[in-house]
Formats: structure tokens, sequence, C-alpha cells
């Protein structure tokens, strides 16, 4: 019978262990690539859920209008900051270089339609104000539509404006937005009402907020 050795039983129980551990490290591996696929797909459905909810989001408070300071306010506030524009020496120039005091249409209800291209609600608003021109006439009514993205190329806004109203007169914000900045723009589209004697009356977010009777009934008590 061989002679017991305590140094070789111990070298010998490490080496089992460290084999056994080897095995199940094997295992765990072979475990885990096997549901690895699983797991990738899973994250990626997860990431594109939450950027469906995100986007979805986003559309719906343009579309819906959204609040525009932190006060919750989307108007009044805003509009007791500007002045009477007849008063002021504002004045847009179109692409296509003519210039249009707001002063020279003293007398007419003004529509400012600050809207963007590739921008659904933007579209929505530009065919009820299509709706709005065709019902009223040229001296009661004046529609001025402002362009927020100075990048906008002129073909690009007149193809937009041809699918409208190709009589309508487009301006394009300048680099330094100073349109939608004088007008707090922070929400497309943005629909801002003045009254006959240059006031702003009101300030409409979405076309939730600008459909056809909203804005008819606006005109109508200012007319």
């Amino acid at each position: 019978m061989p002679k017991y050795n305590p140094k070789e039983a111990r070298d010998t129980k490490r080496r089992r262990q460290k084999r056994i551990a080897t095995q199940k490290r094997k295992r765990n591996f072979r475990s885990f690539t096997h549901y690895a696929p699983i797991i990738g797909v899973i994250v990626i459905l997860s990431i594109v859920v939450i950027s469906i909810f995100y986007l979805v989001g986003n559309e719906n408070e343009l579309a819906a209008g959204g609040v525009d300071d932190d006060s919750g306010n989307n108007s009044d506030n805003q509009q007791n900051e500007i002045p009477n524009l007849y008063q002021t020496d504002l004045t847009f120039t179109t692409i296509e270089g003519d210039t249009i005091k707001l002063a020279d249409h003293e007398g007419k209800v003004i529509i400012l339609f600050f809207f963007g291209l590739n921008c659904y609600p933007c579209d929505i608003e530009a065919s009820i104000l299509v709706d709005i021109d065709n019902y009223y006439s040229n001296s009661k009514v004046l529609i001025i539509l402002i362009a927020t993205d100075p990048t906008y190329s002129y073909n690009d806004l007149i193809i937009w404006k041809n699918d409208y109203n190709p009589n309508w007169d487009i301006v394009r914000d300048d680099i330094s937005r100073s349109y939608s900045s004088y007008f707090s723009i922070a929400y497309l589209p943005t629909v801002i009402i003045l009254d006959k004697n240059g006031n702003i009356e009101k300030k409409i977010i979405g076309p939730d907020q600008g459909s056809y009777d909203n804005i008819k009934e606006e005109i109508d008590t200012l007319l």
C-alpha cells in the first residue's frame, strides 16, 4: 500500500477543483452564447420602441401645440411684450426680393404663418390657410408665410408654395432667425393674427388650435 503523502493529496485536490471550475466556466459560456442572440434582439427592440415613443410624442406636441414659455401660457404674455407693429420699422423681405411693410396694410387682418418644410403639421395648417384665403378677399385679410430655416433654397420654397397658393408671399428667416426670435417662435407651425391696427390678437400653435373654424372665428371678430 503506498504511503500517504499530504502535499501530493493537496495538489491532487487543487487540480481537481481547478478542472471542475474550468468545466463550469465552459458550460456557462456555452449557455450565454446560446442566449446571446435572443438578448441582442430584445435590446434592439427596446431601443426601437423607446425611439418610436419619443418621435410620436414630439410629433403630437408639434401637431397639437405646446407651451412656449415656463409659465404654460403660449400667447398672452408674449403678445403683451410686442408693441403695435404698425408703429415699428419691422419689414419683411420676400424670397423674390420684395419688401412688405405691415403699416402699408393697415385696415386688414394680417396672418403671419411660421412654417418649415418636411413638417407634416405645417402642411395641414397650410391647407387650412388656403381655405381661409379663398373665403376672404385680399382687401380684408393678408397672409404672409415665414420659413424659419434660412437654409431652405429658393426653388424648394417655390415648389412648396405652388402646392398651396402661388400668390402667397414667402419670407425666409435670416441666419440669426430674427423673425422667429422677434415673435418668440418655439414650435411649428405657429400662426400669429394681427388686428386691423397692427396689434397681435392671437398666437396659435399647431393645426388643432389653428383649425379653420378657430381662425375664421378670430378673423370675423376682428373685421
